[in-house]
């Protein structure tokens, strides 16, 4: 059963949005110290002259790691009958909500620290739509780094599909350069938000405890209890490179 569960966890994972958003980790303890970085600046350095110093002053964050999970509830009788389609169903499904719960917390990281903000205003139209994740782009670029992915929610991701045929808005501005990038959908993002980010450096998941299952075996209730659970902790390291979306 070990083997088939450290299979249904590896197929969880690729279902998992917030994965594709953030550098996994090792966390060394529950409560984790780390620097929130701000943009370095390296310079030209003449013989015997002296090295640019690093003036800009990190913030230092500590974050407790969560403990997410729930317990799936095996009927005695399926062992019994042999339904292991029935038990494995059961159990991928508990991995995915676990998956799903790392990538609402992942979400509310980005959200929260984003260090870029572009507001849509109140004549929206869905064609401005575009034009406001390539203003979020650029921010990312400014910084000098590339904004590989955007996510949206399935509303927003609809609003964008219908403008994958325009190569160039009313000004002749070519647009469709928004759409190379990879589109992530997620029902999780909160309506009227969306996030676009550069997701190698952008943001960590310290893994304290990767996920884990524990059998118990309740006779009384005649269920055989898996709790399934994982020790995570997501953290924007460079809040300048990401950039939430509001108001759409």
């Amino acid at each position: 059963m070990t083997d088939v569960f450290s299979k249904l966890v590896l197929e969880g994972k690729k279902t998992a949005v917030g994965r594709k958003l953030v550098t996994v980790v090792d966390a060394p303890n529950n409560l984790i110290s780390i620097n929130r970085q701000n943009p370095l600046t390296a310079g030209v350095v003449a013989e015997g002259a002296e090295y640019p110093s690093d003036d800009n002053d990190d913030t230092s964050v500590s974050v407790s790691t969560y403990k997410l999970g729930l317990t799936v509830k095996i009927p005695v009788e399926w062992m019994e009958d042999n339904e292991y389609e029935f038990i494995k169903r059961k159990i991928e499904a508990g991995v995915r909500a676990v998956y799903r719960m790392e990538d609402k917390l992942i979400f509310d990281e980005l959200i929260s620290q984003a260090g870029n903000t572009v507001i849509q205003g109140p004549t929206y139209e869905e064609f401005i739509f575009i034009e406001d994740i390539n203003q979020a782009i650029e921010y990312i670029e400014a910084a000098g780094y590339e904004a590989d992915r955007i996510v949206l929610n399935p509303e927003q991701a609809r609003k964008y599909r219908n403008n994958c045929d325009i190569d160039f808005d009313a000004l002749g501005r070519r647009r469709k350069w928004a759409y190379e990038r990879h589109v992530l959908v997620s029902d999780l993002i909160p309506d009227g938000t969306a996030l676009v980010m550069n997701s190698t450096d952008c943001c960590l998941l310290a893994v304290r405890r990767p996920m884990t299952r524990r059998m118990d075996n309740t006779s009384i209730l005649d269920v055989i209890q898996y709790a399934i659970s994982e020790r995570v902790a997501p953290i924007v390291v460079r809040s300048d490179l990401v950039c939430k979306i509001t108001g759409l």
